[in-house]
Order: structure tokens, then sequence, then C-alpha cells
């Protein structure tokens, strides 16, 4: 009688033994997935946050502005309201290299292209002004401001409500 319960005792010795080797295989497959997946070049750069750093109203009426970053995270697009001449609202994005590679900026374009004479003289006497970002090398986890400043001219013969819609397109490179 005493034979089937050695062998219950055997086959259960050698199933929680073989638990325990696989439990122990699992953990170092998985710290050296870990070293191998962190040796890869990872290249991820994108905007992290857009805020509304300040607002000056050149009236009674306080000009209002949006700011979203899209779902790539590559684009920020800004819907701004200026009622009067003097009307001034500034945004700060951050833009931050999340991969383990160093990156360039090769520049942030606004579309509509509002360094071209044809699209400045629609939105006129509308003014904007961007951080100059271009050629920035990022090492990784390192951020940088990039700043959009929409004003209403002070000396501005036209007045009245303008409203302006503008997209900020991150473009970067990894460095060689």
């Amino acid at each position: 009688m005493k034979k089937p319960k050695s062998v219950r005792n055997i086959i259960i010795a050698v199933l929680c033994f073989t638990i325990i080797c696989l439990g122990i295989g699992f953990i170092f497959l998985s710290l050296e997935l870990k070293k191998v997946k962190g040796s890869l070049n990872h290249f991820d750069v994108s905007f992290t946050s857009v805020n509304k750093t300040s607002s000056i109203k050149g009236s009674n009426v306080e000009p209002k502005g949006d700011a979203k970053i899209d779902s790539s995270k590559k684009v920020i697009q800004m819907e701004v309201t200026l009622n009067a001449p003097r009307d001034e609202v500034s945004y700060t994005a951050l833009i931050k290299n999340n991969g383990n590679r160093d990156i360039k900026i090769v520049n942030v374009f606004l579309t509509p292209d509002y360094a071209d004479q044809k699209v400045l003289s629609q939105i006129a006497p509308i003014n904007i002004q961007t951080t100059k970002v271009k050629d920035k090398v990022l090492e990784p986890d390192e951020e940088l401001a990039y700043k959009v400043i929409v004003t209403y001219d002070g000396g501005a013969t036209i007045t009245g409500k303008k409203e302006v819609k503008i997209k900020a397109i991150l473009v970067a490179e990894e460095v060689e």
C-alpha cells in the first residue's frame, strides 16, 4: 500500500521542481529581452505640452485662444480670436526627445505659410512670431521650448475681430 503514495509524492515533487525551473527560465528570458529592447535605436520626438503663457488685451474684451496637440503628437492646432489692436496671445509648447538617440529639429513649419506675403495680406494686421528652433540638436530626454506669439498690430487702420487658425508641424531627423 505504501508504493502508490511514494509514486504520487515523487510525481508531485517533479512537477513542483519543473514549475520552479520554468519560472526561473521566464525571468531570465524577460531580463535578456529587456536588455535587447533597451539597446535598439529608438527615434521618438514629439510635442509634450502646449500652454497659453500670456494674453494681453488691447481693449476691454479679452482675446481668446485654444491650442491642442494632435494625436500624432507632431502637430499643434491653434485657434486665436483677437478683438482689437494691441491684443496679443502667446503659447509655449515643449518639444521632447523621447528616444535614445540625438535628434536634430529640421524645423517647425506653420500652415498656412505665414512667411508668404499673400497669406499675410489675408490676415493683416495680424503678426505671428515664433521661436527659431531650426537645426537645434536634442539629446535623449532633453526638452526645448517653442513659442508662438500672435499679435494684432497696434497701428492698424483696419480694425475688428480677427480669427486665425494655425497648425505647427514638427519635423525632425536623427543625428548621424
